[in-house]
């Protein structure tokens, strides 16, 4: 079997891929990092590779005030009740969009697709802006 030479730019790939590995890791360790410091840690030295005094302070604050268990609670009603309404109502409006066209087929398609131009954020910015959601 023959062996497969190395590049120069298989060594440019390689590294550009690990540095950007790093680039994408690193926050996501030094969250979980984070959550294991104390807080006085963790303001003396943010950019930190390993916990000095490992403690679990930022957990027990967070379980205590019982608004976790709110939480999951709400997701569980999005789940239950949201997810097949709104699965039933997307389905039934896209096989009757893909059907023969109708007066107005165009314009509900239009405006569907013009909802996913805009974010989450721009829209419920909108509504508090206007009055209607009253954060």
């Amino acid at each position: 079997m023959r062996k497969k030479k190395i590049s120069f730019f298989d060594i440019v790939v390689y590294v550009i891929l690990l540095t950007w590995g790093i680039v994408i890791f690193y926050p996501i360790y030094n969250c979980i990092l984070a959550s294991f410091m104390t807080a006085q840690e963790y303001m003396e030295s943010s950019f930190s590779l390993w916990v000095k005094d490992f403690t679990f302070e930022a957990y027990e604050a967070v379980f205590a005030g019982g608004r976790v268990a709110r939480g999951y609670l709400n997701t569980f009603i999005v789940i239950v009740f949201q997810v097949p309404l709104s699965l039933f109502l997307i389905t039934s409006t896209a096989y009757v969009l893909s059907r023969k066209p109708f007066i107005g087929s165009k314009t509900v398609n239009n405006l569907i697709v013009l909802t996913m131009y805009f974010g989450c954020f721009a829209v419920s910015q909108k509504l508090v802006s206007c009055g209607a959601l009253n954060c």
